[in-house]
């Protein structure tokens, strides 16, 4: 069993929508976005997300915080509390 990387508080309190136009609005790659609407939105676990894009859940997880971070400074970016 693999431990969720920390959300932030922000990003835990975020609504889904906002979360949802964030991550659309952080222009990563397709993977990165696939990623990140599974994590944040779908709440799909890193192995199972690893699964689905046919990647290994160490690429999931070594990608989750950048990506994180990108998605947190794009809604700071979008005004969102």
């Amino acid at each position: 069993m693999y431990a969720r990387p920390r959300l932030s508080d922000y990003i835990n309190n975020l609504l889904y929508d906002d979360c949802a136009a964030a991550i659309r609005q952080a222009r990563m790659c397709r993977m990165d976005t696939d990623i990140a609407e599974m994590y944040l939105l779908e709440r799909t676990p890193q192995m199972d997300i690893a699964e689905i894009l046919g990647i290994t859940r160490s690429t999931v997880s070594r990608r989750l915080p950048a990506i994180l971070e990108r998605v947190e400074a794009t809604a700071h970016k979008m005004g969102f509390e």
